[in-house]
């Protein structure tokens, strides 16, 4: 299992846009988990919750886009 979480500053998009491109991510082969969200308080704590809060993303802003990925490798992960 890989991780790989992407913090890029002032990409802001509405959320239901993000909604899609989350659920586009999870089709994907190897996808455990994805999500993309602004990085708001709440979302913030969310990444906390789950052990993803840490460098970029714990100083994101909400007009900044998190994209998080949980997948079975390192390479899907980044791709």
């Amino acid at each position: 299992m890989a991780v790989a979480v992407r913090v890029l500053s002032g990409v802001y998009h509405d959320s239901v846009k993000l909604m899609s491109v989350s659920a586009a991510a999870w089709e994907k082969p190897g996808i455990r988990q994805a999500v993309a969200v602004l990085g708001t308080p709440m979302n913030r704590e969310q990444f906390a919750r789950g052990g993803l809060l840490a460098g970029q993303v714990e100083h994101a802003g909400p007009n900044d886009l998190v994209l998080a990925v949980e997948a079975d490798g390192a390479r899907v992960a980044e791709d």
